[in-house]
């Protein structure tokens, strides 16, 4: 829906009044003989600033420039749009006294200035109590388990876009979750869904979904998504993060950072994956544009892959980072569920179970049937460097024996 279609871009006759005052002006008539006394409408650059500050709330992010406008539950960052549709759309028909609009490029100049000159915030400032959830009909606490009104006292620019239903249940995704994956990890992944929705990173995690294609890895990714809604979540490489200059500043305000398929490309460092997951560690976030600044980014990190990438860094302050769940079903039984997995009422019993398990999770700050640190290590070197683990398993010496390359390659590729 276009912003000038939007009911809240249309101005309630009170704020009209407060933005407009009348005054009279002579004019002649056309023969000029005559002087006329009219009334003619001028707007107060002042006071509509008031006005779409008492309606938006608008909030101005420090070394960001952007305008958030409380809409709808959740602060949106296109304030300056918002602030131009408004104007456009309630004042375009008033006119000064030679005829042209009222509401001049000045008076926008002016309004946008008063605007974007207060009410600042740091981006920590931002969703900084986690355990309220925003969703589209209210904001659920996952202490109480009650859902209040929205408030643009609570600064959320987060809103997932479910309606809470404490009675909705998700038949469909409780099958497909035992179809496609090892039952020890069923509750495993309902437990990073729930955590997810949690703006803050107190266990220090990254998730992996591995295995060949065809195994619906995708699809798992897809449900993620479709809860956390597509605007909460980034798709950036483990290897852009370390080396692309803006892509950290792609996380900013996600939930999730969210990649399927990521590429087997070989990360030679590992230093801006610690600090993603640590939960503590500031980054320098850079816009373009503007300056740098920094920031904890609290986005978890989710990644698929057929195969992973090799890394230079075989420390456990690395391994221990990163949990696997091994997604290796093929079950053609699936496919028929496939669309029933994005149905609304699906979706809101997926959060409900989800959301169930996010207290308890966060009390102990352990997933359940997590991957410790050696069979991390493990699997992690046998799923990525290939070869070596070939090599590993497969190869052994032996004196006065001799394989040709090509057997070699056959039992390789097998």
């Amino acid at each position: 829906m276009s912003l000038t279609a939007a009911k809240w871009i249309i101005a309630t006759e009170d704020e009209l009044a407060k933005c407009c005052y009348t005054k009279k002006i002579k004019v002649k008539s056309k023969s000029g003989d005559k002087t006329y006394e009219i009334d003619r409408g001028v707007i107060s650059a002042t006071k509509t600033a008031e006005v779409l500050t008492d309606r938006f709330h608008f909030i101005n992010l420090k070394n960001d420039g952007t305008l958030y406008a409380y809409v709808d539950g959740c602060y949106k960052d296109d304030g300056l749009q918002i602030m131009s549709e408004y104007l456009t759309r309630n004042f375009k028909h008033i006119e000064n006294d030679k005829g042209n609009p009222e509401m001049s490029k000045y008076k926008r100049d002016s309004i946008k200035e008063m605007l974007t000159t207060c009410n600042y915030i740091e981006e920590f400032q931002w969703d900084s109590n986690p355990r309220i959830i925003n969703l589209h009909n209210g904001l659920y606490d996952i202490d109480t388990m009650k859902l209040t009104p929205h408030s643009h006292e609570h600064l959320s620019r987060i809103q997932l876009p479910i309606d809470y239903d404490p009675n909705a249940e998700c038949p469909a995704w409780d099958e497909f979750l035992s179809k496609v994956i090892n039952k020890n990890d069923i509750e495993k992944i309902l437990e990073w869904i729930g955590y997810c929705t949690y703006y803050g990173l107190p266990i220090q995690k990254a998730l992996i979904l591995f295995g060949p294609g065809g195994t619906y890895k995708s699809i798992l990714l897809d449900g993620i998504r479709s809860v956390l809604g597509e605007h909460n979540c980034a798709s950036e490489p483990i290897q852009s993060l370390e080396t692309r200059r803006f892509a950290s500043y792609e996380l900013i305000g996600k939930l999730a950072n969210i990649v399927g398929d990521l590429p087997p490309i070989r990360m030679a460092s590992t230093a801006i994956f610690k600090s993603l997951t640590s939960g503590m560690d500031t980054i320098t976030v850079e816009k373009k544009f503007h300056q740098p600044f920094q920031a904890v980014i609290p986005a978890k990190q989710i990644f698929s892959a057929n195969e992973l990438p090799i890394v230079s860094d075989r420390s456990t302050g690395f391994f221990r980072r990163l949990d696997m769940v091994q997604m290796l079903y093929t079950d053609d039984g699936v496919k028929d569920l496939i669309p029933q997995l994005s149905t609304t009422m699906e979706l809101q019993g997926l959060f409900n179970l989800a959301i169930s398990k996010l207290p308890a999770l966060l009390e102990r700050r352990r997933f359940t049937n997590e991957t410790d640190i050696k069979t991390m290590r493990e699997l992690y070197e046998a799923r990525s460097d290939t070869v070596a683990a070939f090599i590993d398993t497969c190869v052994r010496p032996a004196v006065g024996a001799f394989t040709t390359k090509e057997e070699m390659y056959a039992e390789y590729v097998a």
